[in-house]
């Protein structure tokens, strides 16, 4: 279900900035990107478009997200009981700011003995890649 109005009757500016106050909305209630674009029929192509031309636009668009972020981080702060629903969507949207670090040696502990073979060769073949690529 689509809840935007008719946007035909608009001009172009007009259906722009309507279409990017909506973008920016959703950005700021923590959507993905690609999700507020999609809602609003979007492509990514436009929205860099946007970007590229509105430098206004495009501080707009960090300005958004990183607000959405700090929501999240203040209701870690203040929510002592259900502060890992929050912890969860910080670690799944921005996966390396708070998502779980491993180490390699903590990753060869959950390997089988069995697999160990298979793995050297892949990590073999990606040195032989990177080395060939430079």
């Amino acid at each position: 279900m689509n809840d935007q109005p008719d946007l035909s009757s608009l001009t172009d500016k007009q259906r722009t900035a309507y279409l990017q106050t909506m973008i920016l909305d959703s950005l700021r209630q923590g959507n993905y990107l690609h999700i507020s674009l999609k809602k609003h029929s979007v492509t990514q192509q436009q929205f860099q478009e946007w970007r590229n031309v509105d430098t206004a636009f495009s501080e707009k668009v960090d300005e958004a997200e990183a607000e959405a972020e700090h929501v999240l981080l203040e209701a870690i702060k203040n929510d002592s009981k259900t502060w890992q629903r929050y912890a969860w969507i910080l670690e799944r949207k921005y996966p390396q700011r708070w998502g779980l670090k491993r180490r390699p040696e903590d990753v060869l502990h959950d390997v089988h003995p069995d697999e160990m073979p298979e793995i050297l060769k892949e990590a073999e073949r990606l040195l032989q890649t990177r080395s060939i690529e430079k």
